[in-house]
């Protein structure tokens, strides 16, 4: 069994929640990208969509 002190457990909660942060604001911005950006990336528009539309917490 893992145990945290309380000052660890809410850090690791606020890292938690800044990461799901980042992955919503990076989905937001893939639905955002031109076509020229799309392809040079190497996606297609809707591979982009699938991406922008995943559940925050999922990777």
């Amino acid at each position: 069994m893992v145990t945290y002190s309380g000052t660890r457990f809410f850090e690791l909660v606020a890292l938690w929640v800044h990461r799901f942060q980042e992955r919503a604001e990076m989905r937001a911005e893939l639905a955002t990208m031109d076509d020229g950006v799309i392809r040079d990336l190497g996606f297609t528009r809707s591979q982009l969509k699938a991406m922008a539309n995943r559940p925050f917490w999922l990777a």
